[in-house]
């Protein structure tokens, strides 16, 4: 039997970490038989070759169990220099290739290529940091994100790419404008306050603006640029050019993308965007599916689907419970039909 997507990325992440087990190891070989580019993966992460990188200092400011608030940064918090391997970022790009993503790829608002010295900063499942950059501007990173800063940035240039979800407090440069650059988008910023998600499980990125001003633009739409005002929010998704239904393979003959404003009550206590860096867990009429892959990221666990009755079923709350099991049950305090067993450290919903 094959694995799924999201199991294969768990068991990836798992060897990276050095934490696969023998059985784990032989399901990913038996795997190989019948998907070429899971050979290519594999290859990648047994390389001891090392590539030169910077260190951003950033503070680890959640970790799985262990809540800090944001506002209340603890100067005993330790500093992260942790290096990135070739076989890792070979292993992130061969995981997009795998799963029909087109990398950093642009026909408008191309991304810089990856060339030269990048300073990496990562979050795993269960973690968020924050970090200050050189020229004032301030990020919080969610969990399982990665954000990339050529060397140079401040000084020639201000161009950042981003895989997950962060936040930018960004410092004003007139002269040197803020590139943030995700898989389906790219934004121009002068100075301000926005947020953007863009996972490449999700199909879809989100930026929302709380002040200022950003210029967005779309890979491939001939369309002008999107500009966004304060209590904005865009969400641009790939569908199929034939059925308008989104997709899960991504084939550059076959998609188009699809764009929606929605507008925010920047007043309301009840902002839901920007809730992750207060460490606060957020579900806004998610889908089963979207939910427990929130929860599998938050709480770093492996989470599997075993029914399809309840996918279709919407989910709202916000949670900051130190255990992925304490939410779920909740959730089936206030009427949700959830029923989950845990095995081994894998939750499996019923």
């Amino acid at each position: 039997m094959s694995l799924s997507e999201q199991q294969i990325l768990d068991l990836l992440q798992k060897h990276l970490e050095g934490n696969l087990t023998d059985d784990e190891l032989s399901c990913l070989k038996e795997e190989i038989k019948h998907n070429n580019n899971l050979k290519t993966i594999l290859l990648y992460l047994e390389s001891p070759e090392e590539i030169p990188y910077l260190d951003i200092e950033a503070e680890l400011v959640y970790e799985k169990t262990r809540p800090n608030s944001l506002s209340h940064l603890s100067k005993d918090i330790p500093r992260q220099h942790k290096g990135i391997s070739i076989k890792t970022i070979l292993a992130i790009v061969a995981l997009l290739a795998l799963f029909g993503f087109v990398w950093l790829t642009f026909k408008k608002g191309a991304a810089p290529q990856r060339d030269g010295k990048w300073n990496v900063v990562k979050t795993a499942k269960g973690e968020r940091k924050f970090f200050k950059l050189i020229d004032g501007t301030s990020i919080w990173l969610n969990n399982e994100s990665t954000l990339s800063v050529k060397e140079g940035y401040g000084k020639r240039h201000r161009e950042v790419l981003l895989i997950g979800e962060a936040y930018f407090d960004v410092a004003r440069n007139e002269n040197l404008p803020l590139h943030v650059y995700t898989e389906q988008t790219s934004i121009e910023v002068l100075g301000t306050v926005f947020n953007v998600r863009s996972y490449p499980e999700d199909k879809a990125t989100e930026a929302s603006l709380i002040e200022g001003k950003i210029k967005l633009t779309v890979k491939g739409e001939k369309k002008p640029d999107y500009t966004l005002l304060p209590g904005d929010r865009v969400i641009v998704t790939k569908v199929s050019s034939t059925d308008s239904s989104p997709i899960k393979q991504v084939s550059p003959e076959t998609v188009k993308m699809q764009v929606h404003y929605k507008k925010m009550d920047l007043k309301s206590k009840d902002l839901v965007d920007f809730k992750w860096i207060d460490n606060q867990l957020v579900f806004n009429g998610d889908p089963l599916p979207v939910m427990l892959q929130k929860l599998s990221r938050w709480y770093n666990k492996v989470i599997i689907l075993e029914t399809t009755a309840l996918e279709q079923e919407e989910f709202s709350g916000v949670f900051n419970e130190a255990e992925c099991e304490q939410v779920l049950d909740i959730l089936r305090k206030t009427g949700a039909k959830l029923n989950y067993e845990t095995k081994r450290d894998t939750i499996y919903i019923k």
